[in-house]
């Protein structure tokens, strides 16, 4: 039974990494192919281009994203360091189960706090669009939900 919640620990904990990293990387700053506000490429100069953004409407995007970029890589560098413990316990025959919990428990802490960001991100983006805006900003939310959606269900074997 203490195999069973191990293990649904761990895919739940993969999940959420996959969620976070997902996020990250649709709203991380790389530039764009062609350029700055080619569609694309980046996720500012995406979403200026689906959602039509006036030039003060970019910058505050463009400020939004910076402040987002910086809050995450806080978070990714202290599961980074996580990371590390959490890997060489693989290399024991007998695994220390309650520090493997309280590795878990910290690299929660901070996929929480990336999730909240992410959250908190999109809030401020559709906050600062016109009604249009955010009802065209909804559907993108929705494609990219359903792009990255749930699992498919597990066929038993």
């Amino acid at each position: 039974m203490a195999e069973k919640t191990f293990f649904k620990l761990i895919i739940v904990v993969l999940v959420v990494i996959n969620i976070a990293t997902i996020s990250y990387l649709w709203l991380s700053n790389k530039p764009a192919p062609g350029g700055p506000g080619d569609p694309g490429g980046d996720a500012v100069g995406f979403l200026t281009h689906e959602l039509n953004l006036s030039p003060a409407q970019h910058d505050k995007l463009v400020a939004l994203h910076d402040d987002f970029q910086e809050q995450t890589k806080q978070a990714h560098d202290h599961l980074r360091a996580l990371h590390k413990p959490y890997f060489v316990l693989l290399r024991n025959e007998n695994i220390d189960t309650p520090q493997l919990n309280r590795l878990v428990d910290s690299m929660n802490i901070y996929h929480k706090q990336l999730e909240l960001l992410t959250f908190e991100q999109f809030k401020a983006i559709r906050d600062m669009c016109t009604p249009a805006q955010q009802q065209h900003f909804d559907e993108i939310v929705d494609e990219t939900m359903r792009f990255i959606g749930p699992l498919p269900p597990r066929k038993d074997d």
